[in-house]
């Protein structure tokens, strides 16, 4: 048996058999496979707009059909409620502060980083949103 480091817990798990020759990134315990299922509709919304667009109608056909539920959710969570009114004044003073990250595509930053040489996850500490992936390298200078 062959064994692979799952994508999601880092775990080395052995492969499953029943997938033959396709390519395995995760074990099977219930955490990772969401995590598997996250990605794949990521990347699902991401490339095709077909299904970003039956994506979108569905939202707003379950939104028409509940229209209480947020509601009814900031009443029965007040915390919640509270920091999130929080985080999002914090995300409306830094769009209203700084320029849009389409503008900055493309742009190399300097920064030193203890030599780290790698791939690595960004991922935010304000607001939850997906973690990005950047590939750290090193540049000699000339």
């Amino acid at each position: 048996m062959t064994t692979m480091i799952c994508s999601s817990c880092n775990d080395e798990v052995t492969k499953n058999p029943k997938l033959k020759g396709r390519q395995q990134k995760y074990c099977g315990k219930t955490k990772c496979q969401r995590a598997r299922k996250a990605a794949w509709k990521r990347d699902r919304l991401r490339s095709c707009p077909e299904f970003r667009s039956d994506h979108a109608l569905a939202n707003r056909k379950w939104s028409d059909a509940h229209s209480e539920y947020w509601r009814q959710y900031r009443l029965s969570n007040p915390d919640r409620a509270e920091r999130n009114r929080l985080l999002q004044q914090l995300r409306n003073q830094r769009l209203s502060s700084t320029p849009s990250p389409n503008s900055c595509k493309g742009r190399r930053v300097n920064i030193q980083i203890n030599q780290l040489v790698g791939q690595f996850w960004l991922v935010p500490v304000i607001a939850k949103v997906d973690a990005l992936k950047v590939n750290i390298a090193a540049i000699r200078a000339s």
